[in-house]
């Protein structure tokens, strides 16, 4: 780091919410290691991250309590980088149908109506706000690969994301720098030794299942085409926008790789991977059901070349993500901690309900 990168990151704080979550954890550990920035985190979930510079606090922010938080941060408001992770995020799709739309209002745009507000009534300017929003924006767009003006959620989660963006255009005139990050579906492991919830692994319990069965694989009509992007890849964004961004205004960017990736692929990935570790039992067999209708939309958004992450494509994401959830995994069958891969994933799995 250049002595005038420390000196600018001295007098600056980096507030994060949601720092307890998926990306928030992972997202502090590297602006501590790369920056001389103070960081404040802001989560409603308890935070055992302990380091200096570093101030954790439990609070919500879809509570009256959260604007009193930012309130009292004072003048550590005054040319502060705020990054907006918090907000409710299942990554299971199914599951995510069954969240209650008003759940989905309080958690991503309460929570940002309320923090708007907090930093607009401060008094103190700061100089960047970042929010993490959704490539879930386009569920229901035509046009292939969808740009940022064009954006039609077609259920709750994508629709309270979208409207958490409107409401950061208050900001602008006030803040230096609004930028919303819509991102792609994230792959790769947050916090050691934890599994995360998402695609790859889900794809790793069924073929346990069927595994420890000695039954195929069912893996429904695998002709699902979505785009996915690398946790280290979100990370590097979000330090290149704190250390490097100039831009001034209301600014929306897709985050996402270069070219999408069918279900069916991501299942013969990740076979392959569970068969060369040797955690497989049984020959794997994938059940195809291409009559199989799915209620996951084609989504391609259209990448960024200023936002274009280090991993190629998504093919190249998900063998990444592949090869870190069979290593873990691997190491608990071979250390004797688990007998097998099913018992392997429920041991190493949390499910992620908050970014």
């Amino acid at each position: 780091m250049s002595n005038n990168q420390q000196g600018k990151d001295k007098e600056r704080t980096v507030i994060i919410t949601g720092s307890a979550g998926y990306i928030g954890k992972k997202l502090i550990q590297a602006v501590l290691a790369s920056t001389s920035a103070s960081v404040i985190g802001i989560d409603k979930m308890e935070n055992d991250c302990i380091a200096p510079r570093l101030r954790t606090i439990r609070s919500d922010l879809s509570l009256p309590e959260g604007e009193t938080i930012i309130h009292e941060m004072g003048d550590r408001l005054h040319d502060a980088a705020i990054i907006h992770l918090s907000g409710l995020f299942v990554k299971d799709v199914a599951l995510s149908w069954q969240i209650s739309p008003i759940e989905y209002e309080r958690d991503n745009l309460i929570t940002t109506q309320r923090l708007v507000n907090a930093v607009l009534q401060s008094g103190y300017r700061p100089a960047l706000f970042v929010f993490s929003s959704t490539a879930c924006v386009y569920d229901g767009a035509k046009i292939q690969p969808t740009p940022v003006e064009i954006a039609y959620p077609i259920a709750a989660y994508g629709e309270s994301k979208l409207m958490a963006e409107a409401e950061l255009k208050k900001l602008v005139g006030w803040v230096r720098s609004v930028v919303v990050l819509r991102l792609s579906r994230i792959l790769g492991i947050g916090d050691a030794d934890v599994l995360p919830q998402d695609i790859v692994s889900d794809f790793i319990e069924k073929m346990a299942l069927a595994d420890v069965a000695n039954v195929s694989c069912l893996i429904g009509s695998g002709s699902e085409v979505r785009p996915y992007i690398h946790i280290e890849d979100v990370i590097n964004i979000f330090l290149s926008l704190l250390k490097n961004w100039d831009q001034e205004g209301f600014i929306i960017r897709n985050v996402t790789s270069v070219n999408p990736i069918r279900v069916e692929q991501i299942g013969n990935i990740v076979g392959e991977n569970l068969t060369k570790a040797g955690l497989l039992q049984n020959k794997l067999h994938l059940d195809i059901r291409s009559r199989v209708k799915t209620r996951v939309p084609i989504l391609y958004p259209q990448p960024y070349q200023e936002f274009q992450p280090i991993s190629d494509s998504s093919e190249d994401v998900v063998r990444q993500a592949a090869r870190q959830y069979t290593i873990l995994l691997k190491k608990l069958v071979d250390d004797s901690i688990c007998p097998n891969l099913l018992t392997a994933v429920e041991r190493a799995r949390k499910p992620v309900l908050s970014l």
